[in-house]
C-alpha cells in the first residue's frame, strides 16, 4: 500500500444470508465500487472489497500518488489501481488458510464493478445460488483512518465449501501430498493424494482395496524416450511406464486394484496440429496400460478443454474432481463392473 495509507479491519463476523441484505450496511441505493475475486479449487465462492465510489477513487488516487482524484482518470487508471488493491487484500486474506490447511484456492482476475450497493450485493451471492443450502458470508468493516467513511470486505462461500474446511480443521493431521509433474506418489490411509490444475497432463490413479493404499502418477507425455535420462527420477512422466511404476511401488496384485483416469484436456482447441493433441494421446496410452495389466478402470473424467483438480482420499477410496462448481465424485470402489 502507499505510504500513509492503512486499512484497519474490524473483527470478522459470520452470517448465513437468506434474503435481503445484512443489517447495518450501506443504503441499497448507495453508489459503490467493488472489486470481485472469484474463488475455485477447494472452495467455491466470491471475495469482495467494496467502498463508497467517491472513497474508492480517493483510495486509487492515494495509491498512485496523486493525493486527490482527477475526474478523467476515473475509468482507466483509477480502475486498475482499485482492482490491484482488491487483489492484494484478497490474496492476503486467503494466504494463511491456504498454507495452514494445505488448500488449493485459485482466484480469478480482479473485476471492478461500479453500481449500487444492492446490485453489488446480489452479484456477490449469485454464483453460489445453484449450490445446496444458503450461502455463508464472512464480513468485516474496513476503516481508513482520517476518512469519514468505511468500506467492507466480504467472502461468500457455499455451504459445502465451509463444511469442507470445517472437516479439515477438525481432523487429526492428515498427510496431503501434492504430486508434481512426472512424479509418482504412493500413500496409505488416511492420506490424500492430489494434483491441481491438470491440463493435457493425465492423473493415473490406482487404489488397493485390501490395504487402502493409493497411488497417483502425474503423466505428462504418452511414450517414453530411450534418450530421456530423467525417467528413473520421474517415473510418472510417461503414460506407457506410469502404471508399471505404480504397480511396483504399491506392491499389490492387480486383482485387488482399481483405477481412474483424469485429465487429458485439449489445451489448444483452435489449433489442428496433431502434435499438440498431447492429452488425447496420453488417454489412449493409459487405456492400453489398464487393459494390458488387467486393472479395472472404474471411471474416466477426461478430454474437454478445461483444466481439473483431482484428489484421492485413501481412507475411503473416493476420487473427487473439481472443475469449478460443483465438485464431482467419480465411481467408487463398490461400483459394479
Amino acid at each position: 500500500m502507499a505510504p500513509g495509507l492503512s486499512f484497519h479491519p474490524t473483527p470478522v463476523h459470520l452470517a448465513v444470508m437468506e434474503k435481503g441484505r445484512p443489517p447495518g450496511f450501506a443504503s441499497p441505493t448507495a453508489q459503490m465500487a467493488g472489486v470481485f475475486l472469484g474463488l475455485t479449487g477447494d472452495v467455491y465462492g466470491n471475495m469482495l472489497l467494496m467502498f463508497p465510489e467517491a472513497d474508492a477513487d480517493r483510495l486509487a488516487a492515494t495509491l498512485i500518488g496523486q493525493g486527490q482524484p482527477i475526474k478523467d482518470k476515473k475509468q482507466d487508471l483509477y480502475g486498475s489501481a482499485i482492482e490491484e488493491a482488491g487483489n492484494v487484500f484478497g490474496s492476503g486474506v486467503i494466504g494463511l488458510p491456504s498454507r495452514s490447511l494445505a488448500l488449493n484456492i485459485f482466484t480469478a482476475p480482479p473485476k471492478l464493478v461500479r453500481d449500487t450497493f444492492a446490485t453489488i450485493w446480489n452479484m456477490l451471492l449469485l454464483p453460489q445460488a445453484a449450490a445446496p443450502g444458503e450461502p455463508v458470508v464472512f464480513q468485516a468493516e474496513i476503516i481508513c483512518p482520517g476518512w469519514n467513511s468505511k468500506g467492507y470486505f466480504m467472502m461468500c462461500l457455499t455451504r459445502e465449501s465451509v463444511a469442507h474446511v470445517d472437516v479439515l480443521m477438525a481432523q487429526s493431521p492428515v498427510s496431503r501430498i501434492d504430486v508434481a509433474m512426472g512424479d509418482v506418489q504412493v500413500a496409505r490411509s488416511p492420506s490424500i493424494l492430489k494434483v491441481a490444475s491438470l491440463g493435457s497432463c493425465m492423473a493415473v490413479i490406482l487404489y488397493d482395496t485390501k490395504t487402502k493404499t493409493g497411488g497417483l502418477a502425474h503423466v505428462m507425455l504418452p511414450l517414453a524416450s530411450a534418450v530421456d535420462k530423467s525417467v528413473s527420477a520421474r517415473p510418472g512422466k510417461y503414460a506407457d511406464i506410469a502404471i508399471p511404476a505404480l504397480l511396483k511401488r504399491i506392491n499389490a496384485s492387480p486383482a485387488t486394484l482399481v483405477g481412474w483416469l483424469v485429465g487429458g484436456a485439449n489445451m489448444f482447441p483452435k489449433l489442428a496440429n496433431p502434435h499438440l493433441q498431447v492429452g488425447k494421446r496420453n488417454m489412449e496410452v493409459a487405456r492400453e496400460q489398464f487393459k494390458k495389466t488387467g486393472i479395472r478402470c472404474l471411471e474416466e473424467d477426461v478430454g474437454g478443454v478445461t483444466g481439473r483438480t483431482v484428489e484421492l482420499f485413501t481412507a475411503t477410496g473416493e476420487v473427487w474432481v473439481r472443475v469449478g462448481y460443483p465438485p464431482r465424485k467419480l465411481a467408487g470402489i463398490n461400483s459394479k463392473p
